[in-house]
């Protein structure tokens, strides 16, 4: 219903804060994901032109109209307005949470949330404060279960951003990991490789982990049916 008012405010393509409000006069529990999408909504859509993985793109930061990337990333508490005192914040990669974030967020107050993001739009104008964005499901904005692993598992502390967006751009734009390497970006007069041989290289394996994952999931799924179609013919 209506006891919980969401905005999301993007910062820049790297990062977005999250405000849950509570409008009711009771504390309320909140289950977050552990990671999120957001999509930019315009009144207007004017489509930019098509940008391939060759054609080289201004610079995102200086485009201005049509419809801002996608953006997605793991939720994590934020410094600063966050209740400490009055929630308890569990995320799903530490087991305190079945794949959740818990928290609460008390009468008539605001939690705010950290969204370490990534751009899922190449070609598209970077976020920026100014646009309006719309949280969605991850798995509604992001096909690839792939993708949707890397997302939820990364690691704010530990893992290179730059290698992230690489595999962000890999799945979501269908580009093959030679065209990543390829990928040039226009920063004022001078062209340069968006990645590096080391993000590529990072990405790459980032994504394998995940891959590795999701089979180990599915293979445990299939061995307890197995095992659960066995007791119940025995019985």
């Amino acid at each position: 219903g209506g006891d919980l008012k969401v905005r999301l405010i993007a910062k820049s393509a790297r990062e977005a804060n999250l405000s849950v409000e509570n409008t009711t006069a009771a504390p309320l529990t909140v289950a977050m994901p552990p990671a999120i999408a957001a999509v930019h909504v315009l009144k207007q859509f004017q489509p930019l032109p098509n940008q391939g993985p060759f054609g080289i793109a201004p610079d995102p930061n200086l485009l201005n109209t049509g419809q801002g990337q996608a953006i997605g990333g793991p939720v994590n508490p934020l410094n600063g307005p966050f209740p400490q005192q009055n929630a308890l914040f569990g995320n799903g990669n530490n087991q305190l949470g079945p794949g959740l974030n818990f928290f609460s967020v008390p009468p008539e107050r605001s939690v705010w949330l950290k969204v370490d993001s990534v751009c899922l739009d190449h070609g598209k104008p970077n976020p920026k404060p100014q646009m309006s964005y719309v949280v969605v499901p991850l798995e509604k904005q992001v096909d690839d279960p792939v993708l949707q692993q890397v997302l939820t598992d990364y690691d704010t502390e530990t893992e290179s951003r730059t290698a992230l967006q690489a595999a962000a751009w890999h799945f979501s734009n269908g580009y093959s990991w030679e065209e990543i390497a390829r990928l040039p970006v226009r920063r004022g007069n001078i062209v340069r490789a968006y990645f590096t041989a080391g993000d590529v290289k990072l990405a790459k394996s980032l994504a394998e982990q995940a891959r590795k994952k999701i089979e180990a999931r599915e293979q445990q799924s299939n061995t307890t049916t197995t095992v659960t179609r066995a007791v119940r013919v025995a019985d």
